[in-house]
Formats: structure tokens, sequence, C-alpha cells
């Protein structure tokens, strides 16, 4: 069975799916960089060694982030940077998400909703660890906006790598007085009544777009209901670092749900392979591919939109005390050093040799010889 791409798909259905389907500007864009990616439209690099031999003409990469196939470095640059910041102590893996009756209103109002998720998360991480009774301190955190599950359903959620602690004013290191580090429930209710609270105000300011099918007084409704009932926030076992669930994080971030292990061909449809949460098997799903372009359009972040956000001694504003924290387990100073092409491709084994330098070097073994 052979396998398919993203661009795959879009380079033998956007133009007729455009033609049907008016998108925004920004998703137009974004989907004509994706099917363009590596090919003669995005024009040409050559490289050269260092004695200045060409080692090839490449096509260029069009960097956008929602493309599957060119955001490996980025991922890797991002993944290194957090490397060098994250705390040595353990970590916790929380993930907040909201409830499907929400999802329709979540695609209308995307830069909204999702702004609103990492604010809710935030505000309720923030209130418990200023608590003494559950911190007292400042810690540091990374949240991760997804909004997709694994079978491609709409499911907005924000993933949240928090340290075991924090520094408090005095730049004291404070552990958490339990092993949870927060509450499940608390972290939960405080989660929902923010974002509750929240939208309640943008709709009497009439500052959303609502879907066809539902009113002010339908949602206002929704709202009410859900007062009363539990949302879903899970909490993982601690981790004994951060740098597992920063790779999980990194996996993800960028290049959208369709990759390309995942696609199939099958006759005049696509297959899409998935791990089901609920079995724990593989998984298969049909799709017409100009579905699969109306779903990869959906994922797709608006321009400008952090996806990924940094709190708390994480942030860069907070270096100064995320050094004293670093200070308390015996770290050095956090030092960014950007991962280079070169040694991208190094670990990648990847990187291109000089086929005129591998000669001479041949040459002069054999006259030592």
């Amino acid at each position: 069975m052979a396998t398919l791409t993203l661009q795959n798909i879009l380079q033998s259905q956007l133009d007729s799916y455009l033609a049907l389907q008016p998108l925004p500007p920004h998703l137009i864009k974004a989907l004509k960089q994706i099917r363009d990616c590596r090919t003669s439209k995005m024009g040409s690099h050559s490289d050269y060694c260092e004695h200045g031999h060409l080692l090839g003409v490449y096509h260029n990469s069009c960097r956008c982030r929602a493309c599957p196939q060119c955001q490996k470095l980025a991922n890797a640059r991002w993944l290194e940077k957090q490397k060098a910041k994250l705390l040595d102590t353990q970590h916790h893996h929380i993930i907040f998400t909201i409830p499907h009756d929400y999802n329709s209103l979540w695609m209308y109002n995307k830069r909204w909703f999702n702004d609103t998720l990492f604010q809710s998360v935030r505000y309720a991480i923030n209130t418990l660890a200023n608590d003494p009774k559950y911190l007292g301190a400042k810690p540091g955190f990374i949240l991760a906006l997804h909004t997709w599950g694994r079978s491609l359903s709409i499911h907005p959620h924000i993933h949240c790598l928090i340290a075991h602690g924090g520094l408090n004013d005095v730049g004291e290191w404070v552990a958490p007085k339990r092993d949870i580090l927060f509450p499940q429930k608390v972290l939960s209710r405080l989660f929902k009544k923010q974002l509750l609270k929240t939208l309640r105000a943008a709709l009497l300011n009439a500052e959303l777009q609502l879907p066809p099918e539902l009113t002010y007084k339908a949602i206002h409704s929704r709202i009410s209901s859900h007062k009363k009932k539990a949302w879903v926030v899970h909490a993982c076992k601690p981790y004994a670092t951060g740098m597992g669930v920063a790779k999980y994080l990194a996996r993800y971030m960028k290049g959208g749900p369709l990759q390309k292990a995942r696609l199939f061909e099958a006759n005049d449809k696509v297959k899409f392979r998935f791990k089901s949460h609920k079995s724990g098997q593989y998984e298969t799903r049909l799709y017409r591919p100009e579905n699969l372009v109306s779903l990869a359009a959906q994922h797709i972040a608006e321009s400008g939109q952090q996806t990924v956000r940094c709190y708390g001694l994480y942030n860069h504003c907070c270096e100064d005390k995320l050094n004293q924290a670093r200070a308390h387990f015996r770290q050095q100073a956090v030092n960014y050093l950007e991962l280079s092409v070169q040694d991208f491709l190094m670990r990648a084994d990847a990187l291109p040799t000089c086929v005129l330098c591998a000669k001479k070097e041949e040459a002069a073994d054999s006259c030592e010889g």
C-alpha cells in the first residue's frame, strides 16, 4: 500500500477545492506553501563545501509551521532551547480539555478561543502556585496548544509541562506540599471557572461569531449547565525530568496532524491510520481527499498566534530568577546556543559529502601508502 503526503493531496486537490470552498487569506497562503514546499515554485539555493566545490542545488522549504515535511530543524532547535533551560527536577504533564459542546464555537472563533484557553490554564496554575497552602512560589511551566485528537476529531486542549516546585520572593526554592503538585479537581474547577467567566463576558459584549445552529440563549444555557459538571483535566504521573514531555511536545508542535506515516492510498480515497485511545490498537478511517484538505485547514493557526507559550520561571522575562533556581540544582546559568544546520544534518546522518574532496583525500592516502 503506497504512502501519501499532505503535499501530494494538495497538489492534486487544492485548486479545485478553493474554487468551491472560499477560505480566509491566511489559510490559502499556508495551504499553497505546503503544496509548493521544496518545489521549483519556492526557488532554490546552492550548497558548497568549505573548499568551494558545489555540493548540490536544492529547492527551498516553505517554512510554514503547518507543513509536515520541513519543520524538523525548527522542532529540533526548539527542543534544544528547552533543554538549555529546563530545571533538573521532577516535572508534571497536565492536560486541560474542554467539553465537545464548545467545538462549534471554537470553529468560528479560533483565535479568541485559543487565547482564552491559554489564559484560563495560566490563571488556574498561578492561583494555586501563589497559594502557600499548595506552593507559595513561582514555578516554571510551558503550555502547548493542540487542536485535534488522534482520529482527526476536533479536540482543542492544552498540554502543560510544569516543574515540581518554584522560587519564592526571597529567592529560595520551595518544594510543593504534595507529590501531585496541585489537586486535579481544584485545577479543573479553576480552569473551568475562568474560561466560562471569560466566555460569558465575550457573549455579553458581542465579541464572538456564533455558529448558525447556536443562539446566545442556547450558549448561556450551556454555560449554566456546565457550572456543576466536572471538566477533564488529566494529570500524568511525575517525570524524573522534563525532557521526555518536551520531546513529546516537539513532535506535535508543528507540522499539523496529517503526517506522512499515517496516510495511505486506498483507490479514490485516503486511508488514515491512528492509535485509538479506547482500544489501544491501531485503527484506520477512510477519507475523500478533499475532506482531508478541509481537515488540514481546520488546524492551521492564524498568522502570528503562538501555539506554545512559556510562563513563570520559563518565561524569557524571568531568566534571572530561573538562573537562581538553576543554581539551587547546581546547574549552570542558561546559555542558549542555536543548533546549526550542519550539526542538525550530522545528527541525522544526512550531511552531504563533497565528491571532489573525497577523491583528493583518497589520492593523498594512496601517495602516503
